[in-house]
């Protein structure tokens, strides 16, 4: 029916290699981690539980000649509990953050180098020319859509050079000032035809494709 509006549809994964891929690596590290500081917090909460029942102060005090534990003692061995678990948090949570630091400059280096090249390849398309292209690096993501944009890049070079053998044939046909601007134009189209060397221009060199 003319006019009916279809409800938008949000479609999260694009790109199943690259999102499941380092989505993946994100939750085998959190679980990891997440795991450790269960496992630590879990110990600290049974000393706990045995210092309020004064296991762990006896202990401490066995051959000490059977002091009995102050609450003093008691203080003083649940203060330490205490930091022992801030320790384990400010730990876990500098971890976390070197660790996830470190993902996001992976993945920002392996998408941003390509997107860069690709940005240059672009301008040359926008110039009128075409660019000398070059593979990707062996770790670099967006490769499917490097391949369509080269295969979108050697279609549109095959139908100016059709468009320009066209135009040479036109002119054939013709004289006079007509025939020279379609032979001057079809010019034009032939010389485009040639690859531009594309100067990646990056503080880096690990940059470069």
């Amino acid at each position: 029916m003319a006019g009916k509006s279809h409800p938008q549809r949000h479609i999260y994964v694009v790109d199943w290699s690259f999102q499941l891929k380092y989505t993946a690596m994100l939750v085998i590290f959190g679980g990891v981690i997440m795991g450790l500081f269960g496992a630590a917090v879990l110990h600290e909460v049974r000393t706990n539980s045995e210092l309020l029942e004064g296991k762990r102060i006896e202990a401490s005090l066995s051959g000490t000649g059977g002091k009995v534990p102050s609450l003093a003692d008691f203080q003083a061995a649940l203060t330490a509990t205490d930091h022992r678990q801030m320790l384990i948090v400010i730990g876990t949570s500098l971890i976390v953050a070197a660790v996830l630091g470190l993902i996001g400059v992976l993945v920002t280096h392996r998408v941003a180098g390509p997107v860069y090249v690709l940005s240059r390849y672009a301008k040359v398309l926008g110039e009128g020319g075409f660019p000398r292209m070059r593979a990707l690096r062996r770790g670099d993501e967006l490769k499917g859509f490097f391949e369509v944009f080269r295969e979108a890049i050697e279609r549109l070079r095959e139908r100016q050079a059709a468009e320009a053998a066209q135009l040479d044939e036109i002119a054939k046909r013709l004289s006079g000032p007509v025939a020279e601007e379609l032979r001057s134009l079809a010019q034009t189209k032939h010389k485009s035809l040639g690859e531009r060397p594309v100067i990646i221009e990056q503080p880096a060199e690990s940059q470069s494709p």
